[in-house]
C-alpha cells in the first residue's frame, strides 16, 4: 500500500508489510517494488501476526488501517484467542529517515465513558494520583519529563508499564523497547483491555501490542514514580 510522508500527498512511498508486521519503504511500478531501506520491525511487542490491512473503507475516508491477530491464550471464555485493536498507519519524518507509524483508530478512542484529566501533575514517591478509580478498559494518553525520577509506573490489574529514565526503555511484561524524549517529554498512549496491553509511544513511532494476564478482580490502577 501506498502512504504520504509527514501528510504530503506530493512525496509518497509504498510499504511492503509482511504477515508480523515488518515492512520495507520504496518505490513500486505496478509490477516491481524497489526497495530503498532494509526490512524494518512494524511492531516491538508480542503475539501480533496475520496482519490485515483494510482496502474498502468508506468513501472519503482515506486512512490505511491494520489488524493483527493477538495469539493470546483466553481460559474460560467462548472463543479462542483475539484480535488487537485496529490502528491507523502513517507515515513520519525521523533522523533516520522515514518510518511507520500506528496509533489506535479514533472509533476505539472515542468511546470514553468517563473522562479524568490532569494538567501539569507532578508526581512524587508515594503519591498515586489515579488512586480510587477502578476498572479494565482504558485509554491513557500521557506526556511527561522525568525531572529527577529515576521511573514512571503505570499498572493496570497487577500488570506494570515502566519507563525507565536512564536506559529511556519502556517494559511491560517482560518485554523492553527504546523510547527517548520527543523534543524533551515521553508522549505514551495505553489502551489496556482484559488481556491485552497496547503501547503507543511518541506518536506512534513505538507500537507494543502485549498480551497479558490480569488476576481475577484486580481492577485497580496507579500512576507512580521512584526516586
Amino acid at each position: 500500500f501506498q502512504l504520504p510522508v509527514d501528510g504530503n500527498t506530493n512525496n509518497n512511498l509504498w510499504v511492503l508489510s509482511d504477515s508480523s508486521s515488518g515492512y520495507q519503504l520504496g518505490q513500486f511500478d505496478g509490477a516491481v517494488f524497489t526497495p530503498s531501506t532494509s526490512k524494518l520491525p512494524g511492531n516491538n511487542g508480542a503475539g501480533f501476526y496475520a496482519a490485515q490491512t483494510f482496502t474498502s473503507m468508506a468513501p472519503g475516508d482515506r486512512r490505511v488501517v491494520r489488524m493483527g491477530w493477538a495469539q493470546i491464550s483466553t481460559p474460560g471464555m467462548p472463543f479462542n484467542q483475539l484480535m488487537y485493536f485496529p490502528t491507523e498507519l502513517t507515515l513520519a519524518t525521523t533522523g533516520n529517515g522515514p518510518r511507520l507509524c500506528s496509533v489506535p483508530i479514533a472509533e476505539i478512542t472515542n468511546n470514553a465513558l468517563t473522562v479524568y484529566s490532569w494538567t501539569n501533575l507532578a508526581v512524587s514517591p508515594g503519591f498515586n494520583p489515579l488512586s480510587g478509580i477502578r476498572g479494565t478498559l482504558f485509554d491513557v494518553k500521557a506526556q511527561f519529563t522525568t525531572n529527577t525520577a529515576q521511573a514512571i509506573n503505570f499498572t493496570f490489574q497487577g500488570v506494570a508499564v515502566t519507563y525507565d529514565a536512564s536506559t529511556q526503555q519502556i517494559s511491560c511484561n517482560g518485554v523492553t523497547s527504546a523510547l527517548p524524549p520527543l523534543n524533551g517529554s515521553v508522549q505514551l498512549e495505553i489502551v489496556v483491555d482484559r488481556d491485552s496491553i497496547e503501547i503507543f509511544g511518541n506518536g506512534g513511532l513505538l507500537y507494543m501490542p502485549l498480551p497479558v494476564s490480569n488476576p481475577a478482580g484486580n481492577s485497580l490502577i496507579s500512576l507512580t514514580c521512584t526516586g
